[in-house]
């Protein structure tokens, strides 16, 4: 019997060993993969993945408002690359956001330039980064027939949708008007526009209308002639002015308006004035009308010094600004003063910010510019805009050179401020790019616009490799 029961459990024992050896293999490990979508819908669910496999990247990203899905990424900070990571432990993905690049730098060339395809060509995508490249288009609202520059704006709009590269739209109504002599015209019945009430529309050199000015000049590397300085507040030029902006902004307003949220970062900004200093893109050479219809080989060529306020004078230029003042109520006898000057940019500064106040586009994105010196760098700011000031020389090596801006900024609230016009010249890219990123650094610091070549335009002159790497090192910083 004994023998018996023996002999049964050996039997027993070999048939479980013989069942047990058909599982070669004991039961596989797994791991989970968790989605942390931080707020965005839909969540994808958990993953069950055999050891030493991949998950799958969920199919559905998921969707926040204000912002864009970037990407999976993992605890410590790292995007997560579903193929090339195994599963070899449990793991939660977060969800990552993208709200729009955080600086920009903006490369300029003529309004009628399409730089989009050539700047995303050098530059690439702008999705998911801090710092943006981007397109200056620079209008002088007065100086072609408006619906030429509507058309141009559209065209403008479109190729940044088409390249996803933002623009800095400029609209300067201050500096060239050649396209509307009906408003300065008052000299020279020969040509269209002739009306001698256009004195009101020009600036003076005394408070009367009889010293209205024909002419004007400016500098910018090489001297040129202009159409008269205009009174700034003249009823018929602001008139004009508002007329031109309107047509601009409802355009930006509505295009703006029906972005989706993730590609309201292509509107880097409006900036609504030039570079606004009473005396100087623009002045007046003594006996200047004298020259109307002469050759310019007979202008004299002293410049300007712009501390010299309020004349602006380096021994042959007569003060203007008398018109705008008076115009303004600011003044209407007696000496005029460089406060008084300051006084008329803030306000004209006002005028074209609140014609701007009226559409949907935030002020963190409207901008106003003041050139000049010391107060008259004041103009830019009030409430409606955010400041924005050129940069040129020791200034643009270290914007914090530039001590006056620098404190008017800190004593602004405007959310943001920018560098409207700034140029180096150095053929080392560690020079572009440390001088950028010393703007950047400056808080609030939103733009940096670039007033020199960078990738040439569309007719083939020469990149400026030292600007492109520069910018380059700059483009993957994070702030």
């Amino acid at each position: 019997m004994k023998t018996n029961v023996i002999t049964f459990l050996i039997a027993c024992g070999l048939f479980v060993i013989a069942c047990g050896g058909e599982e070669e293999n004991p039961t596989s490990e797994t791991y989970t993969v968790n989605f942390e979508t931080m707020g965005g819908i839909p969540v994808p669910p958990p993953q069950i993945i055999e050891k030493g496999n991949f998950a799958n990247e969920p199919s559905e990203l998921p969707v926040k408002d204000g912002v864009t899905f970037s990407g999976w990424y993992t605890e410590s900070g790292f995007r997560y690359n579903f193929k090339s990571n195994p599963v070899t432990r449990n793991i939660t993905l977060f969800a990552k956001y993208w709200a729009g690049p955080k600086k920009y730098i903006v490369i300029n060339d003529y309004d009628w330039s399409y730089l989009e395809r050539k700047i995303h060509e050098i530059f690439g995508d702008s999705q998911g980064k801090d710092v943006a490249v981007g397109q200056g288009v620079l209008f002088y609202i007065f100086e072609r027939p408006l619906e030429i520059h509507i058309s141009t704006l559209r065209k403008q709009l479109i190729e940044s949708e088409k390249y996803s590269i933002p623009l800095l739209i400029q609209l300067d109504p201050i500096t060239f008007w050649d396209n509307v002599p009906e408003l300065w015209n008052w000299f020279d019945p020969g040509i269209p526009g002739y009306n001698e009430d256009n004195k009101a529309n020009v600036e003076w050199t005394s408070w009367s209308m009889d010293d209205a000015v024909k002419i004007g000049w400016l500098n910018w590397g090489t001297q040129i002639r202009l159409r008269p300085m205009a009174n700034l507040f003249s009823k018929a030029y602001q008139a004009a002015v508002k007329a031109r902006m309107d047509a601009f902004l409802s355009i930006l307003s509505e295009w703006y308006t029906e972005l989706p949220e993730a590609k309201k970062y292509l509107l880097i900004g409006v900036k609504i004035t030039g570079e606004l200093a009473v005396g100087v893109n623009n002045w007046y050479y003594t006996g200047g009308n004298l020259l109307y219809g002469l050759s310019e080989k007979y202008d004299p060529k002293t410049g300007i010094n712009i501390y010299n306020k309020p004349s602006r004078s380096n021994g042959d230029v007569s003060t203007i600004g008398y018109a705008g003042v008076k115009s303004a109520g600011i003044k209407s006898a007696g000496t005029l003063t460089g406060e008084d000057i300051a006084e008329l940019e803030r306000k004209f500064t006002l005028f074209v910010s609140d014609i701007a106040d009226d559409y949907s586009i935030p002020r963190e994105k409207i901008f106003a510019h003041a050139g000049g010196s010391d107060n008259d760098l004041d103009a830019c700011i009030n409430d409606k805009v955010c400041p924005s000031w050129s940069f040129y020389g020791s200034d643009a090596i270290n914007a914090k050179n530039a001590t006056y801006c620098m404190n008017l900024i800190k004593n602004s609230d405007a959310p943001h401020w920018g560098l409207a016009e700034w140029a180096i010249s150095s053929e080392k890219p560690s020079d572009w790019s440390d001088a950028i990123r010393r703007a950047f650094n400056i808080d609030r610091c939103y733009f940096l616009s670039i007033y020199t070549n960078v990738i040439g335009n569309n007719n083939g002159s020469t990149i400026n490799e030292s600007a492109v790497a520069g910018i380059k090192a700059v483009q993957n910083d994070n702030y």
